[in-house]
Protein backbone atom coordinates (compact mmCIF):
# COMPACT_ATOMS: atom_id res chain seq x y z
CA UNK A 1 0.00 0.00 0.00
CA UNK A 2 1.43 3.44 -1.27
CA UNK A 3 1.48 6.15 1.37
CA UNK A 4 -0.45 9.28 0.03
CA UNK A 5 0.42 12.60 1.54
CA UNK A 6 -2.96 14.10 2.63
CA UNK A 7 -3.88 17.40 2.11
CA UNK A 8 -3.75 19.08 5.57
CA UNK A 9 -0.74 19.63 7.67
CA UNK A 10 1.54 17.43 8.72
CA UNK A 11 0.39 17.67 12.31
CA UNK A 12 -2.60 16.23 11.33
CA UNK A 13 -1.63 13.22 9.17
CA UNK A 14 -3.52 10.06 11.53
CA UNK A 15 -1.21 7.64 13.20
CA UNK A 16 -1.88 5.08 10.14
CA UNK A 17 -0.21 7.38 7.63
CA UNK A 18 2.57 8.23 9.90
CA UNK A 19 2.98 4.96 10.72
CA UNK A 20 3.08 3.40 7.09
CA UNK A 21 5.18 6.02 6.09
CA UNK A 22 8.00 5.08 8.45
CA UNK A 23 7.23 1.23 7.09
CA UNK A 24 7.67 2.26 3.67
CA UNK A 25 11.03 4.02 4.46
CA UNK A 26 12.45 1.00 5.81
CA UNK A 27 11.56 -0.68 2.88
CA UNK A 28 12.96 1.72 0.49
CA UNK A 29 16.31 2.22 2.94
CA UNK A 30 16.41 -1.64 3.64
CA UNK A 31 16.84 -0.37 7.27
CA UNK A 32 15.04 1.18 10.12
CA UNK A 33 14.74 5.24 9.26
CA UNK A 34 16.23 7.35 11.39
CA UNK A 35 14.97 10.72 12.27
CA UNK A 36 17.19 12.23 9.85
CA UNK A 37 15.50 9.85 7.26
CA UNK A 38 12.31 11.19 8.12
CA UNK A 39 13.50 14.70 7.76
CA UNK A 40 15.24 13.78 4.84
CA UNK A 41 12.16 12.28 3.06
CA UNK A 42 10.00 15.08 3.52
CA UNK A 43 6.64 13.79 4.16
CA UNK A 44 6.34 14.41 8.46
CA UNK A 45 9.27 15.72 10.60
CA UNK A 46 10.79 13.88 13.14
CA UNK A 47 9.23 16.14 15.40
CA UNK A 48 5.41 14.76 14.70
CA UNK A 49 6.15 11.59 15.16
CA UNK A 50 8.08 12.38 18.60
CA UNK A 51 5.16 14.39 19.50
CA UNK A 52 2.20 11.94 18.18
CA UNK A 53 3.53 8.91 19.58
CA UNK A 54 5.78 9.84 22.52
CA UNK A 55 9.20 8.68 21.20
CA UNK A 56 11.00 8.37 17.40
CA UNK A 57 11.65 4.79 19.07
CA UNK A 58 7.91 4.16 20.09
CA UNK A 59 6.73 5.32 16.48
CA UNK A 60 9.05 2.75 15.04
CA UNK A 61 7.97 0.09 17.70
CA UNK A 62 4.82 0.40 16.51
CA UNK A 63 5.51 0.44 13.08
CA UNK A 64 7.01 -3.04 13.71
CA UNK A 65 10.53 -2.24 13.41
CA UNK A 66 13.41 -2.70 15.15
CA UNK A 67 13.77 1.07 16.71
CA UNK A 68 17.77 2.29 16.19
CA UNK A 69 19.96 2.32 19.17
CA UNK A 70 21.82 5.19 19.86
CA UNK A 71 24.95 3.58 19.44
CA UNK A 72 23.61 3.50 15.37
CA UNK A 73 24.37 6.81 15.28
CA UNK A 74 27.21 7.87 13.91
CA UNK A 75 29.86 9.68 16.04
CA UNK A 76 31.29 13.22 15.66
CA UNK A 77 34.00 15.68 17.20
CA UNK A 78 32.36 18.67 17.90
CA UNK A 79 34.58 20.05 14.96
CA UNK A 80 33.35 18.02 13.23
CA UNK A 81 29.81 19.28 14.29
CA UNK A 82 30.32 22.74 14.13
CA UNK A 83 32.69 22.29 10.50
CA UNK A 84 29.00 21.19 9.36
CA UNK A 85 27.34 24.52 10.49
CA UNK A 86 30.15 26.24 8.81
CA UNK A 87 29.88 24.41 5.45
CA UNK A 88 26.12 24.97 5.65
CA UNK A 89 26.65 28.60 6.25
CA UNK A 90 28.95 28.93 3.45
CA UNK A 91 26.69 27.43 0.99
CA UNK A 92 23.53 29.49 2.30
CA UNK A 93 25.65 32.62 2.12
CA UNK A 94 24.04 32.87 6.09
CA UNK A 95 23.68 31.50 9.71
CA UNK A 96 22.04 27.77 8.97
CA UNK A 97 18.72 28.02 10.52
CA UNK A 98 17.18 24.95 12.40
CA UNK A 99 15.19 23.98 9.47
CA UNK A 100 19.23 23.98 7.15
CA UNK A 101 20.19 21.37 9.45
CA UNK A 102 17.41 19.27 9.23
CA UNK A 103 17.00 19.29 5.57
CA UNK A 104 20.96 18.99 5.21
CA UNK A 105 20.55 15.18 6.97
CA UNK A 106 24.12 15.20 7.89
CA UNK A 107 24.50 16.13 11.84
CA UNK A 108 20.39 16.32 14.08
CA UNK A 109 19.83 19.02 16.03
CA UNK A 110 19.66 17.12 19.03
CA UNK A 111 23.69 16.82 18.22
CA UNK A 112 24.04 20.18 18.48
CA UNK A 113 21.79 20.93 21.60
CA UNK A 114 23.37 18.20 23.60
CA UNK A 115 26.88 18.66 22.67
CA UNK A 116 26.34 22.71 22.84
CA UNK A 117 23.77 23.07 25.38
CA UNK A 118 21.29 24.37 22.75
CA UNK A 119 21.46 25.35 18.63
CA UNK A 120 22.72 28.84 19.05
CA UNK A 121 25.44 28.20 21.04
CA UNK A 122 26.49 25.70 18.53
CA UNK A 123 26.00 28.25 15.93
CA UNK A 124 27.84 31.11 17.91
CA UNK A 125 31.08 28.38 18.62
CA UNK A 126 31.01 27.63 14.79
CA UNK A 127 31.88 31.41 14.59
CA UNK A 128 28.82 32.40 12.72
CA UNK A 129 26.09 34.77 14.15
CA UNK A 130 23.09 33.28 16.18
CA UNK A 131 19.86 33.92 14.14
CA UNK A 132 18.02 36.28 16.49
CA UNK A 133 14.57 37.71 16.26
CA UNK A 134 13.87 35.78 13.13
CA UNK A 135 16.46 37.72 11.11
CA UNK A 136 19.77 35.86 9.81
CA UNK A 137 23.30 37.48 9.51
CA UNK A 138 26.18 35.95 8.36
Amino acid sequence: MKTRKPNKPQENYTDEFLLNHLKELAVKLKRTPFGRDIEKAGLATYAVYYKRFGSFTKAQEMAGLEPTKKTDTPKYTDEEILNHLRELAAKLGRSPKIKDVMEAGKVSIAIYNKRFRKYSKAVAKAGLIPVKSGRQQH
